[in-house]
């Protein structure tokens, strides 16, 4: 039998009546074994509640959110219980039921758009026959518990209509009943008439859509990946070998295009036989199906490198790290005597970790082929191609593969769309760039007009690249990291003390300290067996930071904040204190205030590893000294209020109030862990909330913990809440 369902409730207090009618109705459910209620009656007294509400919510297959204009003003239902609830059930990680149970305004409502049950028709305070209608919503939920308890089938097309849907389900059924025919020695001829008629049904003018079947059904499309001028990529299941992939199909107006389907098939086969950790693997490399031509590949769960940069998903040292990836790629293509001629970001597919396989070889040039290219054809795309390749395709070699890998670099390292001054004048882009100069110089080197003024080869410009890449002092062996530029250039002042490297800040008539913190390597997270561990602080796992970073000695205080200006405040006479009641958006809006007055501090806020191993320390025990009283202000100590900042003592790498005083947002957002090793982690891509890490001076012992972690909507304001400043240049050596 299938566990039971874990449901939560979400309520206002207010709204405890409707509650008690809907748990009476629930009450077969749950002593049939079909489901578990949670709801925050059951939650202990004190600050306990934040972490088991949490915990609750991450472990719910079902929320059901109790929907009343009292719902909506409460801080905590609307802003903390409905945001998690829709960022799991954006993550298909649970089901968010919301049930209206008295008249309110649900425009903007971030769940009025979600399917909710019967009962959401109308208020439940208006149903004249309340027991009826709550049966109605008990029977609807009963058919999510049944879905929920179901396996979500991981080859479920995204159909383009209802109809579409039901003849894909017709076409399968009938491609199944011809496999049991065959294999009982049955004729097939009437089924395959059926199946004909079936696909002419489904195929709706000359475009392919999900639910189609390819192959005489082997591969069923389920849906786009990505489209270009000559080719559409599908996310397909490949029922013979019973797994994803990604489909290559050429369109269909190439069908009859001779020179474009050689050119489209050349280059699958010649990705087909680099067999290399960063080429995308080809795993058929000509199939044909009715017109319709195509190539099978694995698929890749990362989406493109451009893609990822231009979403900020990845810092400047992992995309720095897949440039060399990459490099690696390239010249082992061009030992097999394969020109690539269109090295771009969108041609760089990235893996579930994050690692980077080189792709779209369609305008791939090989020493056993003619080039089947207009001479005077254009190649690739213009920002990325090399100037000789727009004049002429037929002399692009490997001095354009150097050209585009270079641009590519360039593109990297700018983390943005490159300008249109850099078709023109590839130099001046790169003399703006936020690197040091001998990186500037390499680039500037593989991206020449003239292909003789380049490097020789990829492997020469990866050699160079490697070496204007090098590891800051006391990094892991085997990473990789910008020498940094001059603290000078943001810095009032600069020295080193027993703690490390430190610089200051002025901002008009305030002035702030930032602490170097070095690259390295610990463990995040807390053992299991930690006192007072909550469990989405686990597994521990191995963290490597491949890069330093600077970070605030201190949090913002309010000071700071005021002269910055980014949101008006009232201030009594509490310059000193930390700046609180801030959501992470009014952190981002003073970020862009403060960089606009200091372009070049580029300040940030810290990533949850960041901030983990900034507060560790170098020592792995839940805190970082012996006593948490000499180290932070806590329900123990506090006073019921939050003190001036650096009050206590700091930890050995400088820093103040790392635990305790005002929990700290983070960059990321939020996500579980994983046991595995990994490096410069930023977190999920994408979600609804952001992370918050430190403890408060209203929490007790169990949360002041360097491992502890929570999460809050990125709008919430609390008076627990507050950050302090990051930046990710490292000091002059």
């Amino acid at each position: 039998m299938p566990p039971a369902v874990n449901v939560f409730i979400s309520y206002s207090h207010e709204d405890e009546g409707f509650l008690a009618e809907l748990l009476k109705h629930l009450a077969l459910l749950q002593r049939q074994g079909e489901i578990h209620t949670w709801h925050d009656r059951e939650m202990t007294a004190g600050d306990e509640w934040r972490g088991q509400l949490d915990e609750r919510l991450e472990k719910a297959d079902l929320i059901l959110l109790l929907a009343s204009a009292s719902f909506i003003a409460s801080d905590y239902c609307w802003d903390v219980e409905a945001m998690r609830a829709l960022e799991r059930h954006a993550q298909g990680e649970a089901r968010v039921v919301p049930i209206l149970l008295r008249p309110c305004d649900l425009n903007g409502a971030p769940f009025a758009e979600i399917q909710g049950l019967p009962g959401n028709l109308k208020p439940v305070s208006t149903w004249t026959d309340r027991d009826s209608a709550w049966l109605d919503v008990v029977d609807g939920l009963r058919k999510a518990i049944t879905a929920l308890r179901t396996p979500v089938d991981p080859r479920q097309p995204r159909y383009a209509d209802d109809e579409s849907r039901d003849l894909s389900v017709q076409l399968k059924e009938l491609y199944e009943r011809r496999k049991q025919l065959t294999i009982a020695g049955d004729e097939t001829r009437a089924v395959d008439g059926e199946i004909l008629d079936v696909r002419r049904l489904l195929r709706k003018g000359p475009q392919l859509r999900p639910g189609e079947f390819l192959f005489d059904g082997r591969f069923e499309l389920l849906e786009v990946l990505g489209q270009g001028g000559f080719a559409t990529v599908w996310k397909s299941w490949d029922a013979e070998a019973d797994r994803l992939v990604a489909l290559k199909v050429l369109h269909g107006q190439y069908s009859e295009d001779r020179s474009r389907r050689r050119r489209f098939f050349r280059g699958a086969r010649k990705m087909a036989d680099l067999i290399h950790a960063h080429v995308v693997r080809v795993f058929e490399s000509r199939l044909d199906d009715d017109g319709w031509h195509f190539y099978v590949m694995e698929y890749l769960v990362g989406g493109n490198f451009e893609e990822a940069v231009l979403a900020g998903h990845l810092t400047v040292w992992q995309r720095l790290n897949l440039m060399l990836e990459v490099g690696e790629a390239l010249a082992f293509a061009h030992r097999q005597g394969v020109i690539h001629r269109d090295v771009k970001p969108s041609n760089i597919l990235l893996d579930s970790e994050r690692s980077a396989k080189l792709t779209d070889f369609d305008l791939v040039r090989a020493e056993d082929t003619t080039g089947l290219t207009r001479t005077q054809a254009m190649m690739g795309t213009i920002q990325f191609a090399a100037p000789e390749s727009l004049e002429s395709a037929a002399v692009a070699g490997v001095a354009a593969d150097v050209y585009s890998l270079g641009s590519t670099a360039v593109f990297a390292v700018l983390g943005e769309r490159l300008p249109a001054l850099y078709y023109r004048n590839p130099d001046a882009v790169i003399a703006e760039l936020g690197c040091r100069q001998p990186l500037k110089d390499v680039l500037t080197r593989a991206t020449a007009f003239a292909a003789d003024e380049r490097y020789s080869s990829v492997n020469d410009f990866f050699q160079a690249f490697q070496d204007a890449i090098r590891a800051p002092e006391g990094a892991p062996e085997g990473s990789h990291g910008l020498e940094p530029m001059d603290p000078g250039s943001w810095a009032s002042k600069t020295g080193k003390d027993e703690y490390g490297k430190w610089a200051t800040v002025d901002v008009g008539s305030v002035t702030f300290r930032m602490r170097w913190i070095p690259p390295g390597r610990f463990m995040m997270g807390s053992p299991e067996g930690e006192v007072g561990r909550f469990e989405r602080e686990g597994p521990q796992h191995e963290v490597t930071l491949t890069r330093g970073f600077w970070l605030a000695e201190a949090p913002c205080n309010r000071e700071l904040w005021k002269e910055v200006g980014a949101r008006d405040t009232y201030f009594h006479n509490a310059s000193s204190r930390p700046m609180n009641e801030v959501s992470w958006d009014d952190c981002q809006a003073f970020l862009e205030r403060l960089n606009e007055q200091i372009p070049a501090l580029e300040a940030r806020l810290p990533t949850e590893a960041e901030w983990e191993y900034a507060c560790r320390a170098g020592t792995d025990a839940s805190i970082y000294a012996e006593d948490l009283h000499s180290i932070a202000w806590y329900r123990e100590n506090s006073l019921g209020d939050m003190q001036a900042v650096a009050q206590k003592a700091p930890n050995c790498w400088g820093l103040y109030d790392m635990l305790g005083n005002v929990l700290e947002w983070c960059a990321d957002y939020w996500g579980g862990y994983r046991s595995e090793p990994v490096q410069d982690p930023t977190g999920p891509i994408e979600g609804l909330r952001r992370v918050i890490r430190g403890g408060a001076w209203d929490d007790s012992a169990r949360v002041v913990r360097c491992a502890y972690r929570v999460a809050f909507n990125p709008r919430l304001r609390f008076p627990f809440l507050g950050f302090r400043l990051a930046r990710g240049q490292g000091p002059s050596e």
